[in-house]
């Protein structure tokens, strides 16, 4: 059985973002090592009518983005275990939680959300174990 996630930050029709490091479905992903980015969807089309003519030009500009996790990818008995993520999106408020399992490491989550004051490519995050 898979969850969809209701959120508004997770319609394609509205943002734009790295489908491949995450989506409206709720399972285990293995993290990326580069930050989630959200642009706004429409910029996002015209960047990619305009890389389609010039070679590939990434959004001028992301609303928001989720940086990836701190903790680092293991290896025991010469066996390598990638970081594991979970995003959990609030339905409606600008908050993310995101589950970090790597294996023999304790599981981290992280919460993330926008304050006003904050820059509007930027979020928030806090690490609790």
């Amino acid at each position: 059985m898979q969850s969809l996630s209701s959120s508004p930050y997770l319609d394609s029709r509205l943002y734009a973002y790295d489908d491949k490091q995450i989506s409206p479905i709720v399972r285990l992903r293995d993290a990326g090592k580069h930050p989630i980015k959200f642009a706004p969807a429409s910029e996002a089309e015209r960047t990619e009518r305009r890389s389609k003519c010039k070679g590939g030009a990434a959004p001028s500009r992301a609303l928001f983005q989720l940086d990836p996790a701190p903790s680092q990818e293991t290896t025991v008995g010469g066996q390598h275990y990638p970081r594991r993520l979970l995003h959990l999106f609030h339905p409606y408020d600008p908050f993310v939680l995101t589950v970090v399992h790597t294996f023999t490491v304790p599981t981290l989550l992280n919460m993330h959300y926008r304050s006003e004051d904050s820059p509007p490519a930027q979020a928030a995050d806090t690490a609790a174990q």
